[in-house]
């Protein structure tokens, strides 16, 4: 169960006993990862799981109305907070005003490189680096972290060497931030399903193709 699981818990289960309603358990329904699916299809009873969450939120329940006039207060502010929009804005779930608060952002912003940790973001925007193509060549990227630094600041698309192109890049489709052909996905997806399970597991490879219709 993780921390954001246990707040949202403890203010349900506040809320309800606020009106009157007794709270006999505390418990958070979740997926049961050991459930496997039978030839019959999917069994809902097994597929998910109960935890009891009644340890986890005890000493927060204790705490929550000491916490909640600041909760208030910030929920009748004129206007947001000061605070620097960055990828704690979609932990645990995505903020619904992040496009607002990052409108005035260019479009190769640094919290567009993917994995760039939190201590990665505040080294490089401690001497006013806030764009990727503007990230120095000698700073600590992983390799492809520094192929998407250095296509964004030189602009030619980076192709794999060694790799033969199916089609001229003049002719590939956008796919996402990628260059690709038009068909072939959903036929190295029902490759993949035809390995079976064990197959793709000894390989290291995801199941998913075997269990999930292939999905743009």
């Amino acid at each position: 169960m993780k921390a954001h699981h246990a707040d949202d818990l403890t203010l349900q289960a506040f809320v309800l006993a606020s009106t009157g309603i007794a709270v006999s358990s505390i418990e958070l329904l979740h997926v049961d990862t050991s459930y496997v699916r039978g030839s019959n299809g999917v069994c809902w009873a097994g597929f998910f799981g109960r935890s009891d969450a009644g340890d986890a939120t005890a000493t927060a329940l204790a705490d929550l109305p000491e916490r909640l006039p600041a909760m208030r207060e910030y929920l009748i502010m004129a206007a947001p907070p000061a605070a620097e929009s960055g990828k704690q804005c979609a932990t645990p779930y995505g903020c619904e005003f992040w496009d607002r608060c990052t409108a005035d952002k260019s479009v190769d912003w640094i919290s567009h490189l993917p994995r760039l940790s939190r201590g990665q973001t505040d080294e490089l925007e401690t001497p006013g680096i806030d764009a990727i193509s503007a990230i120095p060549v000698d700073f600590p990227l992983t390799p492809k972290q520094a192929i998407i630094r250095d296509v964004t600041a030189s602009g030619p698309p980076y192709v794999v060497p060694d790799v033969a192109l199916a089609v001229p890049l003049e002719q590939a489709e956008t796919y996402g931030d990628m260059l690709t052909v038009e068909t072939g996905h959903l036929q190295h997806w029902s490759r993949l399903a035809r390995r079976g399970a064990p197959a793709l597991r000894a390989a290291g490879l995801p199941t998913a193709p075997v269990w999930s219709e292939y999905e743009e």
